[in-house]
C-alpha cells in the first residue's frame, strides 16, 4: 500500500520569501480553482505581484500567494510533467514584483481530480450546525482534524482535492518523492489510510 500525505503549502520556504499581496485571476475568482474542473477562459493575463518591498523576497517553488492557490515555478512543474504525476492543468501566470519586475514561468496548478475518499469512520471532523445562518452550508464539513483516506478510492491518483472538503489537497507517495528535498514552498503530512 502506498503512502499518502496533506500537501503543507508556505512551509519549508527560503529565509526571505517573495509573498504575494494583490493580483488579478482574469476575472476568476480563487474558489474556481476549488473546482476540480478545467478552466477554458483563460486569457493568460492573470497575475500576482507585491506592492511593498518587504514582501519582496526569493520566490519558493511553491509560489507563497495570498489567493492560497498552488502556484508552482517552471522547475517544479517540468519534474511533475517529466515524472508522469498528471491530473492538473498549467495556467500560466504572470509574477510582478515592485518596480514593474517579472518572475517567468509560474503557473497556477489547477487541480483536476476531487475523489470521494474521505473514510468517516475513522477520520475526526466536524460539521456546521442546522441552523447555522448559511444554509448551503448547514451539515456540510467545516473542519478536519484527523484525516483517515480510503486507499481503494485513490488507486489511479497522485494528487487530489477531497470531493468531501475541496480545500484541502492530498498527494501520492510518488508525487512526494519528486518534490521532497529538491524544492520549497512545501511541505508533507502523512494521513491514515483504510
Amino acid at each position: 500500500m502506498t503512502r499518502w500525505y496533506r500537501l503543507v503549502t508556505n512551509d519549508n520556504a527560503v529565509a526571505n520569501p517573495l509573498v504575494t499581496d494583490e493580483g488579478d485571476l482574469d476575472g476568476l475568482e480563487e474558489w474556481m480553482f476549488r473546482q476540480c474542473k478545467e478552466i477554458r477562459s483563460w486569457s493568460g493575463n492573470a497575475w500576482i505581484g507585491t506592492s511593498t518591498p518587504a514582501n519582496d523576497g526569493d520566490p519558493d517553488d511553491n509560489l507563497q500567494n495570498h489567493f492560497a492557490l498552488l502556484v508552482f515555478s517552471p522547475r517544479l512543474k517540468t519534474a511533475l510533467e517529466d515524472a508522469g504525476i498528471g491530473e492538473v492543468q498549467y495556467l500560466p501566470i504572470n509574477v510582478v514584483r515592485p518596480g514593474d519586475r517579472r518572475v517567468a514561468g509560474y503557473s497556477v496548478a489547477n487541480l483536476l481530480s476531487s475523489v470521494a475518499a474521505l473514510d468517516f469512520e475513522h477520520s475526526v471532523f466536524t460539521r456546521y450546525p442546522e441552523d447555522y445562518f448559511l444554509r448551503e452550508r448547514r451539515g456540510q464539513l467545516e473542519m478536519l482534524r484527523n484525516v483517515t483516506l480510503r486507499s481503494s478510492a485513490l488507486r489511479g491518483h497522485n494528487i487530489i482535492r477531497l470531493h468531501e472538503f475541496r480545500s484541502k489537497v492530498f498527494v501520492s507517495e510518488r508525487f512526494a518523492a519528486v518534490v521532497n528535498g529538491r524544492f520549497t514552498g512545501l511541505s508533507f503530512k502523512e494521513v491514515a489510510l483504510s
